[in-house]
C-alpha cells in the first residue's frame, strides 16, 4: 500500500487485528465506526503473553487501548463513526450512509486533501 500513489482511506468496522491492522494502519486517513477495535495484537493473546493467562483479557484490553475513542484520543484514528445501538450491523443502511458521510464530511474540509497533496506522485 506504500507504493500506491492514490489517497487511501481505511473504515475499521469491525476488529482490525494483526497484520491486517497494519496493513489498514497504512492509510492516509484512518476512520473508525465507534464500537470496532483496532490493535496488532489481540488482548486475549497479549493477556496470554505478558500475564501468562486468558484470564488477564480484561487487564489486557485496558492497557491496549484499542478502542475508536482511545485511538481518536491519541491521533490514530482521524475520525469515530458513530453507530446505532446495537452496532453496526443492526441497522447496516444507516451504517453505511454515517461512513459515506465521514468520508465527503473529510473530504470537504480543506486541510484534507492540501495534506493528501503532500504526497510524492513521481515515478
Amino acid at each position: 500500500m506504500f507504493s500506491l500513489k492514490v489517497p487511501i482511506i481505511s473504515v475499521v468496522t469491525g476488529e482490525g487485528g494483526s497484520g491486517g491492522a497494519l496493513a489498514i494502519g497504512c492509510a492516509n486517513k484512518l476512520f473508525m465506526l465507534e464500537n470496532s477495535a483496532f490493535y496488532v495484537a489481540s488482548p486475549e493473546a497479549c493477556a496470554a503473553i505478558l500475564w501468562k493467562s486468558a484470564q488477564a483479557t480484561s487487564k489486557a484490553v485496558e492497557k491496549l487501548r484499542i478502542t475508536a475513542q482511545e485511538h481518536y484520543r491519541f491521533k490514530i484514528a482521524d475520525v469515530v463513526i458513530p453507530e446505532t445501538l446495537g452496532g453496526g450491523y443492526s441497522d447496516p443502511v444507516w451504517t453505511s450512509q454515517q461512513i459515506k458521510f465521514a468520508i465527503t464530511q473529510a473530504m470537504e474540509e480543506g486541510n484534507f486533501f492540501k495534506e493528501l497533496g503532500k504526497m510524492d506522485t513521481e515515478d
